[in-house]
């Protein structure tokens, strides 16, 4: 008898290619909302501000420090108010607009559709586990088309709490009524997916697309979501 029967994953950087749909949607909104026309360069320019804004403060995010709304509106007021103009209204129609047009996008990583549609086919139970808002989270699968290939989706906005609290992972086991024998976590994420699985006790493949050295426990590690298939027989 195959040992896993649960497989949880991670949605945002291990199958929906967050990096390109987020970068090809601030493009968008750097000219449908003039941002040139304030005086910042080009869209390389503001991402360059950008990115490492968002980075810490999704940290600061999943440890608690600042709420839902900071993070939404902060990350880009902060990046406003590094080229000189902190307009907190601006800020919010700029958040506004991303969270609407980032699930419009349909990047996903190599073979992540082909993978699912296996996996599936395997009998295997598909679900997910994010850090999200759920409806950004639920729309970005549906426009994608692998909405029905996951039977739950626990997000740290229906939890209440964010990966890695042993909360959220509780609650994903719970609600599929899955034991931690036959589940396992797929993320690309060593404190968030790999960590937060570790404290309650569930095997985790780490995603490392990078092949850069991680120092963090894990069950397996992959490099390509393809490499699944033979980890995961039928």
């Amino acid at each position: 008898m195959r040992r896993y029967q649960h497989l949880f994953f991670d949605l945002d950087h291990t199958i929906w290619d967050f990096e390109t749909n987020s970068r090809a949607t601030l493009a968008h909104l750097f000219v449908s909302m003039g941002l040139r026309e304030l005086g910042i360069p080009n869209v390389e320019s503001f991402l360059d501000v950008y990115h490492p804004i968002n980075h810490r403060m999704w940290g600061e995010f999943e440890r608690g420090e600042i709420t839902r709304i900071e993070l939404r509106i902060g990350r880009f007021l902060q990046t406003l108010t590094h080229f000189g103009k902190p307009d907190i209204n601006l800020a919010n129609a700029i958040a506004e607009n991303y969270l609407n047009d980032l699930p419009l996008q349909t990047n996903l990583f190599d073979g992540a559709a082909e993978v699912l549609h296996i996996l599936k086919e395997r009998n295997y139970q598909l679900h997910l586990i994010t850090n999200g808002f759920t409806k950004v989270q639920i729309d970005k699968l549906e426009r994608a088309g692998i909405r029905d290939y996951f039977t739950h989706i626990i997000t740290s906005e229906l939890a209440q709490t964010n990966k890695p609290h042993p909360e959220i992972f509780h609650l994903a086991l719970q609600t599929a009524n899955a034991s931690l024998s036959e589940s396992i976590m797929i993320g690309d994420n060593p404190h968030a997916d790999m960590f937060g699985a570790k404290q309650v006790g569930m095997d985790r493949i780490l995603f490392n697309t990078n092949q850069h050295p991680v120092e963090v426990d894990v069950t397996h590690e992959i490099n390509s979501l393809r490499e699944l298939m033979d980890l995961l027989p039928a």
